[in-house]
């Protein structure tokens, strides 16, 4: 009589064709390719991985625990006015840090809402970087968010003034926030790494210390609604920048701090039960891709104020109701070592690596924006 094995019996080694084989055997298939899951991203997923498919990857492994993050509230404001109520709300929703979305810097200053912000860390996010108020007002612990496709060879305004902000004694935000949106994650990867690089040359040309300028880099990317794919492009960015940090300057304990926003797809989102659903899946990638900041929008679809209101909570809940009952800040790294997530890392990781290169060969992001190779 046969005997199962027991639960401490370690399954036999079993290599992948093996595998392939008795899977098209049992589904009465010719080939696999039909189960293999096309993201549109240029990545294919296919229908399983196994150990073998580790070994010819470096497997990236995060030493720090996770759910650490801040649950991110971002404000979008008309006026002065809407821009204090939206502050003392998110203090309401016990909101970790505010997200400032100034898209006019000229009619803005920071000074106007700095005592509403004393009891918040928080982000700046502004379009143009000439206006000196705002640059030099950047709290320590809060960050300041370039949103721009500038070629920044070009302006040298912007590079003097924050090269005059890095230089003057005393305490400064992380002002260096670098962020390219796109939807193939290799591409987005390697424009922001591309521009980090230009940022690091510029300013070290001008005299500010290695050390410095890496501690005033922060990246903004955003969160679609492939869960996957959404987890390996974070992995595969702090792994890359890390892996340039101990480049550009050997040894260098600088941390650097990855803020993600949740982009919900309109076509999926038809309204706001789905949305808090595909925003909880969306967080939880975040999550699990290493984020430090996780942005919530504060504007709904909704065109009731209490209903808006209502969802405005619901959303930051889902933060504290994962930070309070997923127990994911009691592991390390928690899919270190996952056939599946490591080998699309390694896939974007690759993908990236490569688009950098043909950047950084063209003489940088600017040339290579000019030469549309950025594009």
């Amino acid at each position: 009589m046969e005997h199962s094995p027991t639960p401490n019996t370690p399954f036999e080694n079993t290599d992948k064709e093996l595998w392939i084989n008795k899977i098209k055997e049992e589904l009465k298939l010719q080939k696999l390719d039909s189960l293999a899951w096309n993201v549109g991203q240029k990545i294919n997923i296919e229908p399983f991985y196994t150990k073998a498919d580790l070994s010819r990857i470096n497997v990236s492994y995060f030493d720090k625990n996770f759910g650490k993050w801040k649950a991110v509230y971002k404000i979008i404001f008309l006026d002065i006015d809407s821009l204090k109520k939206e502050i003392e709300k998110s203090k309401k929703f016990n909101a970790d840090h505010i997200e400032i979305l100034i898209r006019n810097s000229r009619n803005f200053s920071l000074t106007s809402v700095k005592d509403l912000l004393n009891d918040f860390s928080y982000t700046i996010e502004i379009f143009e970087a000439d206006k000196i108020d705002i640059l030099e007002n950047i709290a320590p612990g809060s960050f300041l968010n370039l949103n721009s496709d500038i070629y920044l060879r070009e302006k040298d305004d912007i590079i003097n003034n924050l090269s005059i902000i890095l230089s003057k004694k005393g305490s400064i935000g992380s002002i260096l926030g670098i962020s390219e949106s796109n939807e193939d994650p290799g591409t987005e990867l390697a424009y922001s790494l591309a521009k980090a690089i230009e940022y690091f040359d510029l300013l070290t040309e001008k005299g500010i210390s290695k050390e410095l300028v890496l501690s005033k880099i922060h990246f903004h990317t955003s969160i679609g609604e492939n869960f996957i794919v959404e987890i390996a492009k974070l992995r595969a960015f702090r792994s890359l920048w890390d892996k340039l940090k101990e480049l550009l300057l050997p040894g260098n304990s600088v941390n650097t701090t990855f803020h993600s926003e949740l982009i919900p797809s309109k076509s999926t989102v038809k309204n706001e039960n789905d949305e808090m659903i595909i925003n909880t899946i969306q967080f939880t990638a975040a999550i699990l891709g290493n984020s430090d900041f996780i942005k919530i929008n504060s504007r709904t679809t909704s065109l009731d104020s209490i209903a808006e209101e209502f969802y405005q909570r619901v959303r930051l809940n889902i933060a504290h109701i994962l930070r309070e009952e997923s127990f994911m800040d009691k592991v390390k790294d928690p899919l270190a070592g996952s056939y599946l997530i490591e080998t699309i890392t390694s896939k974007i990781s690759e993908a990236a690596w490569e688009k950098f290169k043909a950047i950084e060969e063209a003489n940088g992001y600017s040339e290579a924006k000019r030469r549309n190779i950025v594009k």
